[in-house]
């Protein structure tokens, strides 16, 4: 009897100890299983921050994007001297004012200046005597025709005929291959031999870098750019206004009227008295276009 308590003692002992191991043991992986969540949520907390912080910034680029960009002025201040003195030109020779245009004879925004501002120009400053009106050129890259058809004008120039060519040009802006520019010469009575030996070897070419040159010089970077300025007692052009882009007439007449009733011009169809330009800026490296 005594032995059947005993035995009966220590079994519940042992169920004791088997429950209370196994509580234990069940409290331990629940207290893994807590310290894990508490990780994940954490881990989820600073995934959230994170999602936050680029919500915010993808907000502040789209903000951005949707501001409304400010066009850069259409006349800008410079100050730079270009001779000209050999460049084709229309108007009186002493105007108080010249007017630069560095032009492709492809680009599609010259011809638009050409037939819609340049009619107003001429009426207004060129005919009667207040503005020299000068080309330059300044053929882009990618136009591949717009270099030989600045040959083909200087070519015309050398017969007297720059301008007849420069209009054909601008009136046919889709068409000035090769072909095309013999037939424009014969269009308007050139002598034939001697403008196709002009065209073929080259003999004006070195007239088109030349205004590339100086066009780089006076920060072109694309076409149309046309510059205001007064001759110098060397002869050259001072520039002092640049106008970029094919602006409106408005925009030439307000820059060119405001020279006009500037100190230092004198009576129409003077040369304007001004002091020595500054160095000239040095070459850089040409913007895309």
């Amino acid at each position: 009897m005594l032995v059947r308590k005993n035995l009966s003692a220590i079994c519940m002992g042992a169920a004791l100890l088997v429950c209370f191991l196994s509580a234990s043991a069940e409290d331990e992986a629940q207290g893994e299983d807590l310290s894990g969540i508490k990780q994940e949520i954490e881990a989820l907390k600073a995934g959230q921050q994170q999602i936050g912080k680029d919500v915010s910034a993808i907000k502040q680029i789209l903000e951005k994007l949707n501001e409304p960009r400010k066009r850069p002025e259409p006349i800008q201040d410079i100050d730079v001297a270009m001779d000209v003195s050999k460049a084709p030109f229309q108007g009186d020779a002493d105007a108080p004012l010249v007017l630069i245009e560095m032009t492709d004879f492809q680009c599609p925004y010259c011809g638009r200046h050409v037939k819609m501002v340049m009619p107003q120009i001429s009426k207004n400053y060129i005919d009667t005597g207040k503005v020299k009106y000068v080309v330059r050129d300044f053929p882009l890259p990618f136009h591949q025709n717009a270099e030989k058809a600045a040959e083909a004008a200087h070519c015309a120039d050398r017969q007297g005929k720059y301008w007849e060519m420069h209009d054909l040009l601008f009136k046919n802006q889709r068409s000035l291959d090769k072909e095309h520019l013999i037939e424009y010469a014969k269009e308007i009575g050139l002598n034939q031999d001697a403008f196709k030996t002009c065209l073929e070897k080259g003999e004006t070419a070195q007239e088109v870098k030349m205004g590339q040159a100086d066009g780089r010089k006076a920060g072109v970077t694309g076409t149309p750019s046309l510059f205001l300025g007064r001759i110098q007692e060397d002869g050259k052009v001072r520039l002092t206004k640049r106008i970029t882009g094919a602006q409106p007439y408005p925009v030439f007449q307000k820059a060119i009227d405001d020279m006009l009733g500037t100190d230092g011009a004198k009576k129409e169809g003077t040369k304007a008295e001004v002091p020595p330009a500054k160095p000239e800026q040095q070459d850089k490296p040409e913007a895309g276009n």
